[in-house]
């Protein structure tokens, strides 16, 4: 898309909305204490937009990538440190 100004700008805006919308999601979060208060609520959106962005290109990793089962297992374990324990 950089060779693409015109879709450059609209893959812009569709990452830009996409942030937006899961920082105010974090912040809700954050607010509500189901977030850890030690956690940047704009951080963990962009996190979790390079994670699923990322995780769209392990099927090009072939056999050198994590299983299925390993990559769900992982994702989980980072997704439960974002959480307070009680």
């Amino acid at each position: 898309s950089r060779r693409d100004p015109e879709m450059w700008l609209i893959m812009s805006d569709i990452q830009r909305r996409h942030q937006r919308f899961l920082t105010d999601l974090m912040e809700t979060a954050a607010t509500r204490g189901a977030l850890r208060a030690d956690v940047d609520p704009k951080a963990t959106a962009a996190a979790l937009v390079a994670v699923g962005m990322g995780s769209n290109l392990l099927s090009l990793l072939g056999e050198d990538g994590p299983s299925p089962a390993a990559w769900s297992g992982f994702l989980f374990l980072m997704i439960e440190t974002l959480f307070p324990r009680s």
